[in-house]
């Protein structure tokens, strides 16, 4: 699904939740919409993805986390790549990509599954001189089909 996303048209819109921000991708009958905000503060962010089949929601993923203001750029272009390329499982990055400065690690839950996706993705930047590499971006995430609950879940 991936590679059909990126041949697709991307807008920013206005959100009508204050301090959010909203990108819509559309293709055929298809669209992606993420909503996404940041705490300038804590440089916390929290977001979702739905995605849409005529006009109807399929798909759902939210993340949280923190991303240092240093690194923004890095996560963005990590992620902008999967997505172009087709690596992007569940909305997010690679296994690992290491740039000039910055390390991204997405470590995959054996037997990933779309309809189940779970984890979490970080950027470290390595320190040379000292013992402990200092984490950038730390983000949980979770998301699947949207569908009627029946028995195989257990909540």
């Amino acid at each position: 699904m991936a590679k059909r996303w990126s041949s697709g048209t991307k807008t920013e819109t206005g959100s009508v939740v204050p301090g959010h921000k909203m990108f819509v991708f559309r293709k055929g009958d298809y669209f992606l919409a993420e909503t996404y905000c940041e705490n300038s503060l804590t440089n916390g962010l929290s977001g979702m993805i739905n995605i849409f089949k005529d006009e109807e929601p399929i798909w759902t993923f939210h993340y949280l986390g923190f991303c240092e203001k240093q690194a923004k750029s890095f996560l963005n272009n990590v992620l902008s790549k999967a997505f172009r390329n087709g690596t992007s499982l569940g909305a997010r990055g690679p296994e690992r990509f290491e740039g000039k400065k910055y390390v991204y690690i997405n470590p995959r839950q054996s037997g990933f599954r779309i309809d189940q996706v779970e984890g979490y993705e970080k950027i470290i930047k390595p320190q040379i001189e000292e013992t402990n590499d200092r984490t950038m971006a730390h983000l949980r995430f979770y998301g699947g089909f949207i569908e009627k609950i029946n028995s195989r879940h257990n909540c």
